[in-house]
């Protein structure tokens, strides 16, 4: 069986890049555009005496704008550099040591930590790539549910997907596990986690049942 995966060339927004013992968080510039008002616009502004007075209040208002839109857009890439930041300062076990490591992140959780609104954070991520020493991940990758494990520990939903995935590939394949028996092994491990729910982590790598894995020699 193969899980499933979308494929397809992306370039980054955010690099991540580990220099000495620390992790740098950087935007990358071509991810953001250059942009810059009409020159012939400013120059006829320049020479206002030239415009009648509802030229020249149209090419005002037209420079207030373009430099709000301009402001607006700078400042959405410092803001994806600063969510990123935040991310993986929460996320630095996962840069360390793999998706394993991955821990529960919400969208609130780094919106309070920049004091900004959770929708704020939403559109921040909503599309954009990071490259980390381990690939190109989706920012929303990084954010899961919580699990709690019987230590009383809360681990992430994708480091559970993640240990799932690898059970089954270590499986035998004339004799899959059952839902029921990866829950049971996940127990063993330290993570409570419904069969039910088992299944549907499965179902999200693209793993198909026990009985369609199972094969005859």
């Amino acid at each position: 069986f193969r899980y499933k995966t979308h494929a397809r060339p992306v370039i980054p927004d955010v690099v991540v890049t580990k220099e000495e013992d620390e992790y740098v968080v950087k935007a990358v510039d071509e991810s953001v555009p250059t942009l810059h008002l009409n020159r012939r616009y400013l120059n006829m502004l320049r020479n206002g005496a030239a415009l009648a007075p509802d030229e020249k209040k149209f090419l005002e208002d037209y420079r207030q704008r373009a430099r709000e839109l301009i402001d607006s857009i700078h400042e959405r890439g410092r803001t994806i550099e600063n969510v990123a930041r935040e991310i993986f300062t929460v996320q630095s076990g996962f840069l360390e040591h793999g998706i394993k490591h991955l821990k529960p992140l919400v969208l609130r959780d780094i919106a309070e930590r920049l004091g900004k609104h959770e929708s704020t954070i939403s559109r921040a991520t909503n599309g954009k790539y990071v490259q980390t020493p381990r690939g190109i991940f989706e920012l929303k990758y990084f954010f899961s549910s919580a699990l709690e494990s019987s230590a009383g520990d809360m681990a992430s939903s994708t480091s559970v997907r993640a240990i799932i995935g690898e059970i089954i590939q270590a499986e035998d394949p004339a004799r899959p596990l059952s839902d029921q028996k990866l829950s049971n092994l996940l127990r063993e491990r330290g993570f409570k986690v419904a069969r039910r729910t088992v299944a549907k982590y499965r179902e999200e790598l693209g793993v198909p049942s026990s009985s369609q894995r199972k094969k005859s020699w």
